[in-house]
């Protein structure tokens, strides 16, 4: 009798620790100086039009994946991209390669900016609150040296694709 009490102690103490382990991570909606929670992987797949008139006379891509801390709610946090957090990050305008490799990543109070390693250009903003789990189709612009290109991006979390 004395091993099947302390067995069921055992197993109730056991289901404790599962559980609080696996619970979702404290987050207080009104503490803006809470420390994020854990890393979540973000893929950004962009469409971009320069237009005269009718015609469509530049058409650009971009991708970029990445891992972004999110707090336990999946809301995004503030942060700089640094070393293994920095962004594959890859853009093409009429078929021509204009960046493809490692770039930079800044989260900010207006949004996120993705951007190449030597920065600024090519790069893409994305409006603040994109980078929540999730996905989502968001507003966009495409930063060149001759000027910005509205498009709009697919930002989702999960799996990372190939660019």
């Amino acid at each position: 009798m004395k091993s099947t009490k302390k067995l069921g102690q055992l197993l109730i103490v056991s289901l404790v620790v599962i559980q609080t382990a696996t619970a979702e991570p404290y987050y207080n909606d009104d503490d803006d100086s809470c420390d994020p929670d854990y890393k979540v992987c973000f893929n950004v797949y962009c469409n971009f039009k320069k237009r005269e008139g009718d015609r469509v006379t530049k058409k650009c891509e971009a991708a970029a994946r990445f891992t972004h801390w999110v707090t336990g709610r999946g809301y995004e946090t503030l942060n700089e991209s640094s070393g293994k957090a920095n962004p594959i990050f890859e853009v093409k305008c009429d078929n021509d390669l204009l960046f493809t490799g490692i770039g930079r990543r800044f989260t900010h109070s207006h949004g996120t900016q993705i951007q190449s390693s030597n920065g600024p250009f090519p790069g893409i903003d994305l409006p603040k609150y994109s980078l929540e789990v999730g996905q989502r189709t968001v507003k966009s612009h495409l930063i060149l040296p001759d000027g910005r290109i509205e498009g709009s991006c697919t930002v989702y979390t999960g799996s990372f694709f190939n660019l």
